[in-house]
């Protein structure tokens, strides 16, 4: 947990903040997320675009076309 903590220039209690689901500052998690090589599997698991209800939506917002 000090290495990592080291490695992404956080306090060990930002670690240990993030390992007991407490709030932490947007970009500590990042830079602890990053040294853990979680960065690209966060990414994908909140793109709204891998589920049906994501896609769904996605494809409501898109413009409609008019035609003359």
């Amino acid at each position: 947990m000090e290495d990592v903590a080291i490695r992404a220039g956080v306090n060990i209690n930002t670690v240990r903040s993030i390992e007991n689901g407490k709030p932490v500052r947007t970009d500590s998690l990042f830079a602890v997320m990053n040294i853990l090589q979680l960065i690209d599997p966060m990414v994908e698991a909140t793109n709204p675009y891998n589920t049906m209800l994501g896609m769904s939506r996605a494809i409501d917002e898109l413009p409609q076309r008019v035609r003359r």
